[in-house]
């Protein structure tokens, strides 16, 4: 009786082995997946679809290193649900044979996983504050605040799908900043300190602050 129970004790013990290696090399497609749709979510929106399957196939098997798996199809699919909005979805599929299973019919064991990223920008208001003072002529600091203010207006400019995506403010900062006579009166403006420094009450009526 033992004799007649080891055969199918022993077969789903190797069954279980078979499915255990393959969840391990699920793992591994799902994982590889994440960060091929990472890396070619970056430059998807300006390739042709066959250079996208291309891309995304040659990505995917660079990190997908899994000897057992086999016949590996990777399929993206690139949509923009929304204006602004791009979604970048990969499919992928596998077969890794079995060892065990097969003494109870299974010879072979199907694998898939997908994966989506998802982007876009909305419209951005941006108000860079930027300082001007004395302080910033010492070792090169006005120099790197321009490069810096340049690039990150390139990045803007380049994200940017349509006019009017990004509107970008730019305020110098020094002592006082000069907001013009005609926001003088505006709620938004606070004579406290001015006054409390001059000992005195500014010329013009002040709006009740909000």
């Amino acid at each position: 009786m033992f004799a007649l129970a080891a055969l199918p004790l022993l077969s789903f013990v190797g069954a279980a082995i078979d499915f255990s290696r393959a969840a391990s090399a699920r793992t591994a497609m799902q994982a590889a997946l994440d960060a091929s749709a990472l890396m070619l979510s970056k430059d998807a929106q300006t390739l042709s679809g066959d250079v996208l399957g291309q891309k995304a196939d040659g990505d995917f098997r660079a990190l997908f290193t899994r000897p057992e798996a086999y016949d590996i199809q990777v399929t993206p699919q690139f949509s923009q649900p929304a204006q602004g909005n791009f979604t970048l979805k990969i499919t992928a599929s596998a077969k890794v044979d079995t060892t065990f299973a097969r003494l109870l019919g299974q010879s072979t064991i199907a694998l898939s996983a997908s994966t989506e990223v998802l982007w876009g920008i909305k419209k951005l208001n941006l108000a860079l504050v930027l300082d001007n003072t004395g302080s910033m002529q010492q070792n090169a600091k006005m120099t790197n605040l321009k490069t810096a203010a340049h690039n990150l207006l390139t990045t803007l400019k380049n994200a940017a799908k349509s006019p009017g995506d990004v509107k970008v403010a730019i305020v110098p900062f020094a002592t006082d900043v000069n907001v013009g006579t005609s926001n003088a009166n505006a709620y938004w403006v606070d004579w406290t300190d001015w006054e409390a420094a001059n000992g005195q009450s500014p010329k013009f009526q002040r709006r009740p602050q909000r």
